[in-house]
């Protein structure tokens, strides 16, 4: 029995052991502070030596012993000699039913293992202290990406783009692959995981990550996981694989009319060597197979590429020259030329002593039963592996008894609520539009990680966007929970009626097509008009201001616009005026609810219409728009369009 599994079962359990979890709405963040690694190399040996001594002054409490845990058999009976002989019998089982997947095109996969603990529609991304929406996938730029721990280029000598075209294998093993912020994954790179030298001049510090020349540092709370996902890779790819790689080649313009498009690709046939991890830096610096193909077509300098420079291109002729033109050239270039390894081994297994969290245990547990890849990183069910297999425990015997298991330090076994999570929520508000617990519902998330109904008071205020959230296009908003409270970003827009999916442009209407009590079809939706003024006559179209209802002689004194169905919408907007220096008054309706009361004063000179109308959290029924005032008692109410967003238009009885 070891002393650190007596530790942590004497301390109270009020969160998961994670100290390195990034979001503040996660739990692990309401009683644990950041550290480093080198930190937690040294308070692991402080605390087993003060553990050692208490143990030794006190003998009245007999040793709590941490029951041995194969996670359902998946690793029964494991024992081991040596190194070798762990890494060759976990090889064994995690290869034993395992199924390679897509790559492209797939990003369930990451959408579901990276999902934000407390935000079901979205994900964690490496490299950034805020989730992503799932929805927004990287495209054109935007968007987040997928990241290979084992960068994919030191791993198969080829670029990411290209590993992961034809054939899944270690390139599309999603135990390395984990949801990345955008700019995070470019400035990585190829560089291997490392400690960035800031006095390098190449330094740079994005807060979430840092980096030099050679080396990229993840903030702590990704640390842990990539370091353990890279030790995954060399066991499970410790023996030679045969692949087929798409590389895929740009057309120069003249091509492009020859072959009518863009780009093709072509298939190379490899043989990927076993992955290591060592302790030196492992460079990558590569020509594309793009230049090489240019070199097999134009092979003169004066054909040459317009970015590549007359020296970089004599030394591309002299490889073409040593490995042969074409495909099986390139192939013989790049597998020459390719390592199949990462560096900095002792600072990965620094790494590996930041705990395994929920959400790392979770991209485990999906890729696992979720994906249909269907075998477990054993790094992240056992982090101890990590010294039997690379560090300071290489030459010793073990079994799993002599292992604390992840499944009981994250205390999967307790069957109760470890967190409460967002299931669905609404992300986009119009300024003015109040935030309430209507606009979310909340699930229960159990130790197992399992999901159950939410049942508690929400005590979490109403809250009304402002001029400055939509000056800022987003909010920050804390939905409050017994257990954590849960933080995320929505867009606030100014308000606007052209982002209404019904526009009701009433000014295409004539004089004739409306009467008191009568019912006018307008842009697809009914309106029955009525006015106060028995004696009230509709008015010329203008143009610019819309059609008028009323005149100076014979105004409507309060008009009354109502559709004949039922909507449920979350914006709505008026536009109109009346004659020059008058107000009017507008009052919005939706059901019984009065969502808008608001003035229209048409100031000389106007050069058009006005607009009032808002965002709303969401309202069902029949619309109502009333407009009454002193300039509606004594001239035109002009009526230019009314708009509101319908999610879905819907009939209601």
């Amino acid at each position: 029995m070891k002393l650190k599994s007596l530790i942590l079962l004497l301390i109270p359990f009020v969160m998961i052991g994670c100290t390195t979890n990034k979001k503040p709405n996660s739990q692990s963040d309401i009683n644990s502070d950041s550290h480093n690694s080198s930190e937690t190399s040294s308070d692991v040996v402080s605390s087993e030596e003060s553990s050692e001594s208490e143990s030794s002054s006190s003998s009245e409490e007999p040793p709590i012993e941490v029951p041995s845990y194969d996670y359902d058999g998946y690793y029964a009976n494991l024992s081991w000699n040596n190194s070798e002989d762990l890494i060759n019998k976990l090889h064994t089982i995690i290869s034993q039913n395992f199924t390679s997947l897509r790559y492209e095109g797939n990003w369930a996969t990451n959408q579901g293992a990276d999902q934000a603990i407390d935000d079901f529609e979205s994900v964690d991304v490496v490299y950034s202290s805020e989730n992503q929406l799932k929805t927004k996938t990287y495209s054109s730029g935007q968007g987040w990406q997928r990241e290979h721990a084992f960068a994919a280029s030191l791993m198969t000598g080829f670029t990411s783009s290209d590993a992961v075209g034809v054939h899944q294998g270690r390139a599309t093993d999603f135990h390395n692959l984990f949801a990345a912020n955008n700019s995070g994954n470019s400035s990585r790179g190829n560089k291997n995981f490392g400690v960035a030298n800031t006095e390098d001049e190449t330094y740079q510090d994005f807060g979430a990550y840092t980096f030099d020349s050679r080396n990229f540092e993840p903030a702590n709370e990704d640390k842990g996981k990539l370091s353990r996902a890279i030790f995954y890779m060399a066991v499970m790819y410790n023996q030679p694989e045969q692949e087929t790689v798409k590389v895929t080649l740009n057309y120069n313009d003249e091509d492009k009319v020859t072959f009518g498009k863009n780009t093709t690709s072509v298939s190379i046939n490899v043989t990927y060597s076993p992955l290591t991890i060592i302790e030196d830096y492992v460079p990558y610096s590569k020509f594309t197979y793009t230049n090489w193909y240019y070199y097999g077509y134009y092979a003169n300098p004066d054909n040459r590429p317009d970015k590549m420079d007359e020296t970089v291109y004599e030394t591309l002729c002299d490889l073409v020259d040593e490995y042969g033109e074409g495909p099986e050239g390139y192939a013989a270039y790049s597998m020459a030329n390719c390592q199949f390894a990462i560096g900095n081994l002792s600072t990965l297994l620094d790494w590996n002593n930041y705990d395994v969290d929920m959400l790392e245990m979770q991209h485990n547990q999906y890729v696992y039963s979720e994906s249909g890849q269907g075998n477990r990183n054993p790094f992240v069910d056992y982090p101890e592996l990590v010294s039997y297999c690379f560090g300071e425990k290489k030459n010793q015997a073990g079994s799993l008894e002599d292992l604390e298991a992840s499944y009981y330090t994250l205390k999967m076994d307790k069957d109760e609520i470890h967190h409460y999570a967002i299931s669905k929520a609404k992300r986009e508000y119009d300024e003015g539009s109040t935030f309430s617990s209507s606009d979310y519902v909340i699930k229960g998330v159990k130790n197992d990680l399992s999901v159950v109904d939410a049942s508690y008071q929400d005590t979490t205020e109403d809250y009304v966007f402002t001029a400055q959230d939509a000056a800022n296009k987003t909010k920050e908003l804390t939905i409050t929970t017994p257990i954590n409270n849960i933080k995320f970003k929505v867009a606030v827009n100014s308000g606007s009626i052209d982002s209404c999916s019904y526009q009701g442009l009433f000014l295409t209407k004539t004089k004739n097509d409306f009467t008191n009590g009568g019912t006018t079809e307008v842009c697809g939706v009914n309106w029955k008009t009525t006015w106060t003024n028995t004696n009230g006559a509709m008015y010329q179209r203008d143009a610019t201001y819309g059609i008028g209802f009323g005149t100076s002689s014979k105004p409507m004194n309060e008009l009354t616009l109502q559709t004949t169905t039922s909507y449920q919408i979350d914006k709505i907007y008026f536009k109109g005026t009346c004659k020059s220096g008058g107000t009017i008054n507008v009052t919005i309706k939706v059901g019984n609810e009065t969502v808008l009361t608001d003035t229209i004063t048409r100031v000389a000179g106007a050069t058009g219409p006005e607009v009032v109308g808002k965002g709303i959290s969401s309202a069902t029924g029949i619309i109502t728009i009333i407009i009454n005032g002193p300039a509606a008692s004594n001239g035109s109410i002009y009526v230019h369009t009314i708009a509101f967003n319908a999610q879905p238009i819907s009939s209601l009885n």
